[in-house]
């Protein structure tokens, strides 16, 4: 568990920061798709929605990592301690990608070919989405906001 218990009241403020992060992540992607090959995204745009969300998968990938140090991660929020099965390891599919080819100059960014350099927003969304998911349903919906538990709901009927 969390080096330190949260109160519900603290919780709830978080799970705000979370909606936050989820709806910033899931609205760049839909605003993508809606608006590819159309004169309407431009090169300039498409990579301000690509690193905006890249900011965000950073986060919630973080949100579903190790425990660290004042961090947010979904075992704050578990009704239990039990562990949950995620279906994507978001870290290990994204993080060396967004730290090399976004967050920092590397020369590791050279050894990306083409194809990996390109962002699939959407189906990334998905996959972070079935880890939302699995959360959700193990989470104590006590602990989280209002605005998270019906944005979530929007998303999973869809």
């Amino acid at each position: 568990m969390p080096t330190r218990q949260r109160t519900k009241e603290e919780l709830i403020e978080a799970s705000e920061a979370l909606y936050y992060e989820i709806m910033m992540l899931n609205e760049c992607a839909k605003f993508s798709e809606t608006f590819k090959n159309t004169i309407y995204l431009s090169q300039f745009l498409e990579n301000i929605l690509t690193e905006s969300f890249c900011v965000h998968l950073r986060n919630i990938t973080e949100f579903f990592g190790k425990e660290k140090r004042d961090y947010i991660t979904y075992k704050f929020f578990m009704a239990s301690e039990k562990s949950i099965a995620l279906p994507h390891d978001l870290s290990g599919k994204y993080n060396a990608k967004v730290n090399n080819l976004l967050s920092h100059l590397t020369f590791a960014r050279l050894a990306f070919k083409q194809e990996e350099k390109t962002w699939l927003l959407s189906q990334i969304a998905n996959q972070v989405n079935e880890n939302l998911r699995e959360f959700f349903g193990n989470a104590d919906h006590n602990s989280l906001c209002n605005k998270l538990e019906n944005y979530m709901e929007g998303i999973f009927r869809n």
